[in-house]
């Protein structure tokens, strides 16, 4: 897994967002592919379109939902590692 720790980094350019309630559809234009993100993923996902840190994006999770900071950063990390396999991530 990426560490995401120690850098900076942003939603791929190359994305549609389709946003329906508090879900999500993705679709990356460069593959073909598409995600349904849940309300969590698509705050986060939202979050990511310009480039920001790992610090940045619990600071605002923690301030909108009712998660611990643990819980908070595992939930960030997978979904980052997720869109990182995907290719959906840009990196400074």
């Amino acid at each position: 897994m990426k560490d995401f720790k120690n850098v900076t980094f942003k939603i791929s350019d190359d994305i549609a967002l389709s946003e329906l309630n508090d879900e999500s559809i993705v679709l990356n234009l460069d593959s073909g592919k598409y995600f349904q993100l849940n309300e969590l993923a698509t705050f986060i996902f939202k979050n990511l379109e310009n480039f920001t840190t790992i610090n940045n994006l619990k600071k605002i999770v923690l301030e909108k939902f009712n998660v611990s900071n643990e819980d908070c950063e595992v939930d960030i990390l997978n979904f980052l590692a997720k869109l990182h396999k995907e290719k959906l991530l840009d990196f400074l």
